[in-house]
């Protein structure tokens, strides 16, 4: 015999009370909607207790949806409002949300104003301040004019500066050409940059050192102790030199000395290539 949900037969849910259950057969007897051997069984199987829940357990196995349906989370109902919640909602157009739209609009425009003024200070002031600097510096400062003026933060050691080429008129009239410049933003000092490779090895390493750090993002460290030692280097063969230029040529140290010099000086065009800005055409 096939199994039949005999809730369905009664139009009810596996949830219904035995009470309900006792109603509902009355009715469908009363209607003649149910046959004696259904309305037999609902007698016995739903209103035992004991056989009530081995039926609903097979019930279930053989209409799984039953189960998921009666174990589905139930949604909540909206919560009744009080009567002070359905009061109209207060106009837009009164003073006081005109003073809170005032108010969120002024705190915006600090926001606003607060970042802008960083990005000022932070980017263009220096920038600004660079110029003047280099303008203090010139002998003509009206006639400068500005190229590729950007601010570099050195990666090493987190020195801020400012680098870019400036364009001046000469005391004979005309302008002599773009020249480097660096401005150190923490001591608002600017250096300019000679163009062509100055006469003394000394400033050349010096020029190069500043430059290199502040616009070419160098290790402060590793190139200052780089140009010590090159500048220790010099002074060791200016020293060889003034004592072979003292000696007789001959004397068995003059040749020991001129080779002496010889090694320091490939170890000082070592040390210019690796530090001096300047390229190799600037000699000649």
């Amino acid at each position: 015999m096939a199994f039949k949900n005999l809730y369905e037969l009664l139009k009810l849910k596996p949830t219904a009370t035995p009470k309900d259950i006792a109603q509902a057969m009355k009715n469908a007897a009363q209607n003649q909607m149910i046959s004696l051997d259904d309305l037999k069984q609902c007698k016995q199987l739903l209103l035992n207790e004991e056989a009530r829940k081995k039926y609903n357990a097979r019930l279930y196995a053989e209409y799984p949806e039953i189960l998921i349906e009666l174990t589905k989370p139930k949604e909540p109902e909206p919560a009744e409002l009080e009567p002070a919640e359905l009061e109209t909602p207060e106009p837009v157009n009164t003073a006081a949300s005109k003073k809170k739209r005032y108010i969120f609009i002024s705190a915006a425009c600090a926001v606003v104003i607060a970042v802008i003024g960083g990005v000022y200070f932070k980017y263009y002031k220096p920038i600004s301040d660079a110029k003047e600097a280099v303008k203090d510096i010139l002998k003509d400062p009206d006639s400068a004019k500005f190229y590729n003026v950007k601010r570099f933060v050195n990666s090493k050691s987190k020195i801020v500066s400012v680098c870019g080429k400036v364009n001046a008129k000469v005391p004979a009239g005309g302008y002599g050409g773009k020249q480097p410049f660096v401005y150190l933003v923490e001591t608002k000092e600017a250096v300019l940059i000679p163009d062509k490779r100055p006469e003394s090895i000394v400033k050349d390493f010096f020029y190069s050192t500043i430059y290199r750090i502040n616009c070419l993002n160098a290790d402060p460290d590793e190139l200052s102790q780089q140009s010590a030692e090159a500048i220790v280097r010099l002074v060791e063969y200016e020293k060889l030199a003034n004592e072979r230029e003292a000696t007789s040529i001959y004397d068995v140290t003059y040749n020991h000395l001129g080779k002496k010099m010889k090694e320091m000086s490939e170890k000082m065009e070592k040390d210019k290539q690796a530090i001096s800005i300047y390229s190799h055409s600037d000699d000649e």
